[in-house]
Formats: structure tokens, sequence, C-alpha cells
């Protein structure tokens, strides 16, 4: 200990075991709480902070706690004596924590009732302030967002995005953003990046640069992340289109809000609508009918009159009397497909040159493989020709990581694009007589590939029902090319619930009661509360 620290210390006060002193800079550091505070050659506000900051750590003399008897467990809940600074500290993050997973008001610390149970509890526990706990939440956010980061940074395979704006009771508009991957253990990982505020218009292009901020805050490398999933607002589209084009991120409508305009739009059909008002009108002719039998029922067991078999049969006519003509029906089919094909045109129509997400995403899972229920047997043979071509990719960029070369060529790869899969073994093993090393590392790389995706495509396809990523974690090994493009295209949702489940969490926390809050304040208790479980997860299975 330095000479100038032991000269301005008191020798019976026991405040110093709690602090370091940098005397050029005129402040201490507290070492329970790191944090800092002016001195002016004096303990008095040392021993405050330690009172209102640390509850237990001084005796009532100003003596130190630190090395006495332990308390037993109904000292710890009913005695009067003062608590530890272990248990103090125990007992405020499991308060912060309830605070966070039911999403309760950060002002619930100061309520009377809660303030009476705690003492109740423990009546040595001094209850820390709003503000400590808000600095608390704040730290804690920060931990949990390094957590995040790393998670998702340490993971190999790609990963999708999706979004979604929503407006609170404050009316202050945020944009929800969540990532989906699958781990090296083929589970599927789903983490809440943010819920932002969004201080400016709502225009494709802000939407588009606050995604971007946000990957970047994470730092995700662009090249990462294979789509983003969103619904059919006009400016998310145009957003996804702007960040398709410039990072190459797959814009995927989600189908939930899509089946819903479908249907919608189907039913403002004039016959459907027709139709509709016919049966609301039977519906109430019903209801009225069942409120006359009940009555009836009432009267016949007094008296034996035919009234009641009267109703019956008015009902039993009435409902024979209804027309249903398929003329409604059949507006319906087709103004949902006319719908569907519309809207879907880009998602199932495969190209050799457009990205195909949901088509290659199909084909990737065991159970719907075969794709003769979507596409034409020429179709068929183009998608599983296009999965060759890029599992030769993916066998490049793994030999690139690894070794530093590469056993296939740009020129291969290209062939292999334009070739029908029967011929394909033989247009990309074709020579002109200059065989090397190097060619017949290639033959090899094209043969396995070759075989691998032949293999799979020709085993019969996995149940409905059936999980797919189990499949591919018992099947990884006979498969290990194709399971490294599998993990990146299964992880996509095939909806944006995911962002929207980010507001109902929100809407909780940024109630009536809790308008004023922060919107910093409102994204970082969504953060904690969304990414709860998925951190528990993450540490069990470490």
């Amino acid at each position: 200990m330095a000479e100038a620290e032991k000269s301005v210390r008191p020798k019976s006060s026991k405040v110093w075991e709690y602090f370091t002193l940098n005397k050029s800079k005129k402040c201490v550091n507290c070492k329970i709480c790191k944090s800092d505070m002016a001195w002016h050659g004096s303990t008095t506000v040392m021993m405050q902070h330690l009172i209102r900051k640390h509850v237990g750590v001084l005796d009532e003399e100003g003596s130190s706690t630190a090395g006495k008897k332990q308390q037993t467990m109904r000292g710890f809940l009913m005695g009067n004596a003062s608590c530890t600074p272990q248990q103090a500290a125990v007992l405020t993050d499991s308060i912060l924590n309830m605070l966070v997973t039911d999403m309760r008001p950060l002002s619930m610390v100061e309520d009377d009732g809660f303030t009476k149970m705690i003492h109740t509890l423990n009546p040595g526990y001094t209850l820390p302030s709003r503000t400590h706990f808000t600095k608390l939440m704040e730290r804690k956010y920060e931990e949990t967002f390094k957590e995040v980061k790393t998670a998702i940074n340490t993971n190999n395979s790609k990963l999708a995005l999706t979004t979604d704006v929503w407006t609170s009771v404050a009316t202050e508009a945020y944009l929800g953003v969540t990532c989906h991957y699958i781990t090296d253990d083929w589970d599927m990982q789903s983490i809440c990046l943010t819920t932002m505020p969004l201080h400016d218009r709502h225009t494709a292009s802000n939407i588009a640069e606050c995604l971007e901020q946000v990957v970047a805050r994470f730092e995700i490398p662009p090249s990462k992340i294979i789509a983003i999933v969103h619904d059919n607002g006009a400016n998310i589209v145009a957003a996804a289109n702007i960040l398709e084009e410039k990072h190459g991120w797959s814009s995927v409508r989600c189908t939930g809000h899509t089946l819903q305009l479908v249907i919608n739009a189907a039913l403002k059909h004039t016959s459907i609508e027709k139709a509709v008002g016919a049966a609301r009108c039977l519906v109430e002719h019903f209801k009225k009918s069942e409120l006359a039998s009940s009555k009836l029922r009432e009267k016949q067991q007094q008296m034996n009159t035919p009234e009641h078999s009267l109703v019956q049969d008015g009902l039993l006519k009435s409902t024979q009397s209804a027309v249903y003509e398929s003329a409604p029906l059949r507006a319906f089919q087709l103004t949902a497909v006319q719908q569907l094909q519309e809207r879907w045109k880009r998602e199932t129509a495969f190209s050799d040159r457009a990205p195909n997400t949901v088509i290659l995403a199909m084909v990737l899972d065991p159970r719907f493989r075969k794709l003769n229920k979507f596409l034409s047997p020429d179709e068929v043979l183009r998608v599983q020709t296009k999965v060759q071509t890029m599992v030769l990719e993916e066998r490049r960029k793994m030999d690139v990581q690894q070794h530093g070369s590469c056993s296939v060529t740009s020129t291969d790869t290209t062939a292999t694009e334009s070739t029908p899969l029967a011929t394909l073994l033989d247009s990309l093993l074709g020579s002109d007589g200059e065989e090397d090393d190097r060619a017949g590392q290639a033959e090899d790389v094209h043969t396995q590939v070759r075989k691998e995706v032949l293999t799979y495509f020709g085993e019969k396809s996995l149940a409905k029902e059936e999980n797919p990523l189990l499949w591919w974690k018992a099947n990884n090994d006979r498969y290990p090319m194709l399971a490294r493009l599998a993990k990146s295209y299964l992880c996509i949702p095939a909806t944006s619930t995911p962002s929207e489940r980010l507001f109902s969490a929100a809407g909780n926390i940024a109630s009536k009661k809790r308008a004023s809050l922060s919107q910093e304040h409102v994204d970082m208790l969504t953060f904690l509360h969304c990414n709860a479980k998925c951190l528990n997860k993450e540490s069990e299975r470490e």
C-alpha cells in the first residue's frame, strides 16, 4: 500500500477495505460495484455509499462485517440482523431477474406493497432504489449483448433475419429484428437482436439503413445473412429489395401474412359477399328459432301440444330450402389461385439466375426433396443440377479455408450450371490430354459430390410429421457437403412471426402504466426478456 494512501486513512475505520484510492485524480473506486466517486479527504462519502448501495457491509458502528459468522437460512429470511453483502447481492439479482422475466416495471421496487413484502421476508435487507435497478439492468444488457454477439459470430452456418415495424401505446415506432440459425448440434436458435426506435420516416431507404446498422452493431458479416423474412408492407418489401440488390439477402415474404391477403381478396368477390350475407341471415334465423324452441320446451313439460314439432319442422325446412350453389365456391377458388400465383410467382418459379431461396430450402428438406408435386420434371432436374453446383462451391470454400487451395475451379462450376445432371460427370471430367495431380484431385471431388447428390435425391422422402433437423443430425456424416447447405437454408422461418412476438413482449413492457419509459430501455428490457431462454439453453449445452 502506498505511503500516501496510508497517511490519509483513519486507523479506526474499516471503510478502506472496500475502496482503492487514486490520489492524483482525487477519486476512490468501490471494489464491490467498481463505481468511482470524488474523494475530499474523508470517508463520509464512502460510508454513505456502502450504507446505501451495499447493505450489510458495515455494522451500526461503522465496522466491517466481513469475516463474521454466516447467517442461517431462517435468519436470512426472517431475522432482524443485517444482510451480508453476499446475501444482499443474491436478493437484488433475484429481484432484477423477476422484473425482466415477468416484464414488470422497474418502478415496482418503490411500490409500497412490494417493499413491505421484501421487508417481511428479510427485515435486514434494504431495497435499492429504482435508479440503482435501472443501472443494474443496463449493465446486464451490456453483458447479455456480448454473449449474443459471441454466440452469433462463433456459429459457422449462415443465418436469416425477420423484421417488422410496430407502434407502441405512446405512438412511438419500433423496428423489430430477430435472427435465426442452426447450431452445430442441429438445433434451431432464434435470437432477438433489437426493438430499435425509428426516429425517421418509415421509408424503404431508412428501414434498409436501420437493418444494416443492426447487422453492423452485432458485427455480422453481410455475406453471412442468407435471407430476410418480412410482411407485405410496401415499405418493408422495398427495403428488402434494396438489401437484396446490395448484399444478396433473399427477400422472402411471410407465408402467414400472404395467405391472409389471399383469403381476404377471395372473400371480397361479389359471389362470396352474397353468400356470406345469406349465411349471416341464416345464423340469425337459427338464433331466433333456438330461442323460441327453448321457450316451447318449457311449455311442453306441462301440456301436450304440436307446437314443438312445428318448430322442428320449420328448422328442418329452412335448412333444406337453403340452396348451396357451387358458383361462389368456384369464384373463391379461382380468386385464391390467382392471388397465390401472383403473390408467390417469384418464390415458386425456378430460374438459373434467380436466388430461388424458397425452392432450395424445400429441396434440402428431406420431406419435400422430390419436388414432383411443385415443379415439372425438367425444373426438378435443373434444381438438382443447381444443388450440385452449390455443393461444389461449398467444397471449394471449405478447401480454401482448410488448406488455402482450391480443388474445384470456377470454370468447372460454370460448366456444371449449364449441363444436364445425367451428363455432368462427363463434362466435368473432360480432359484435353494434360492430366496432372490437380486434375486427378478435381475428378475425385466431382465424383464424391455427384454421388452424394444423386444418393440424396434417390432416397425416399421423409414423412411430413417428422423433424427434418433430426434427420440431418442423423445423416450429417452421410451427406457432409449437403448438410452445410441445409444448415444455411433450413434456418429461414416461413413467417415473420418471431419479429411480431417481440412486439407482444414490448407491448407488455411499454404499457399504459409505463408510457414514459424511454425507447432505449424498451429495447433493453425486450432484448433481455426475449433472449433469456435461448441463453439458458446455450449455457446448459456448454
